[in-house]
């Protein structure tokens, strides 16, 4: 956010990586979908990195992806929010 202190996000590791294909295209795709219901930039990306951990766990550019409620378990699970 212009005029604050940049805030370092961690990575966060849901599964064994399996195939990075799509990878950068889920954290982008999360993050404007997250931001866009919240508007809050630093719970989007978070949720994001997430996201994309999940779907770098699936072979293949078209599966891995999570659901909203999904999506809140991996965040429970991982401690990210």
């Amino acid at each position: 956010v212009k005029g604050e202190t940049p805030v370092r996000v961690p990575a966060v590791l849901t599964r064994p990586v399996v195939n990075t294909i799509g990878a950068g295209d889920a954290l982008f795709s999360c993050f404007l979908h997250q931001w866009g219901n919240s508007g809050n930039p630093y719970d989007a990306i978070r949720k994001s990195v997430v996201f994309a951990s999940f779907k770098i766990g699936e072979s293949g550019a078209a599966h891995g992806f999570l659901d909203e409620p999904g999506l809140q378990a991996w965040l429970r699970r991982t401690g990210t929010l």
